[in-house]
């Protein structure tokens, strides 16, 4: 056992001479004798300034899900607190969690999910556990109608025009997600410097979805026609 209360600064102590002045500081079961020290003869001790920080948890999870059914979004961002010594707690950004694993869910659930620590006989955290909810939902389809085509990296000199203007597009994605989506969360766009080639007339267009849909499986019109016409001077 050492007895370091009354270290201040980094030492080195020597086994040795600690125990020929503390011999009772090094315990043994009645039937053994203490002879000599082998192995380490020293013990090197550190000391640091003791903290207290607070860094995110990465949620490791590996969820599948019955089919028709998907998991929406991530799990909210959750945090704990992490004290020890300061050199090694200011090296720390994150924690991570045992990792979860679940088959066939096809509702939504909450679960206590231990986190790892590190370095336990280092640092401390708090709390051990967090809690983490999973929304699963059924997949849906919705149709999104009249979203308007933009132009991209159009010259000053050009005038384009799009036959038809609006497009519609059918989603699908969790189902009470899709339901509040509107034609202004896509960005449907004709890059003209990407896509313009001389002599042809009709194109597809790009889009951008939000994070919500899970996949498009109609566009309507597929292609669109692409009017260029130079401006006059």
């Amino acid at each position: 056992m050492l007895d370091v209360g009354a270290v201040n600064n980094d030492q080195r102590i020597s086994l040795k001479s600690y125990y020929e002045q503390r011999p009772n500081q090094v315990f043994l079961q009645p039937e053994v004798t203490f002879l000599e020290i082998v192995y380490p003869d020293s013990i090197d001790i550190q000391v640091d300034k003791k903290i207290t920080k607070e860094v995110p948890v990465k949620i490791m999870y590996d969820i599948s899900v019955k089919p028709g059914y998907i998991l929406v979004d991530k799990p909210a961002q959750a945090y704990i607190s992490i004290t020890g010594p300061e050199d090694y707690i200011e090296s720390i950004d994150h924690v991570e969690t045992e990792t979860l694993k679940k088959e066939n869910i096809d509702i939504s659930f909450h679960e206590e999910i231990t986190v790892i620590n590190p370095k336990e006989q280092l640092i401390n955290i708090e709390p051990r556990q967090i809690g983490v909810s999973f929304e699963v939902q059924m997949i849906g389809e919705r149709t999104i109608h009249n979203i308007p085509i933009r132009i991209r990296n159009r010259p000053a000199d050009l005038k384009v025009q799009f036959i038809p203007e609006l497009i519609s597009l059918r989603i699908t994605g969790g189902n009470s997600e899709i339901q509040d989506l509107t034609k202004n969360d896509f960005s449907v766009y004709f890059d003209y410097l990407a896509q313009w080639f001389p002599n042809k007339n009709y194109y597809s267009v790009n889009i951008n979805s939000p994070e919500e849909v899970l996949d498009i499986i109609n566009i309507n019109p597929e292609k669109i026609e692409v009017v260029v016409i130079k401006n006059r001077e």
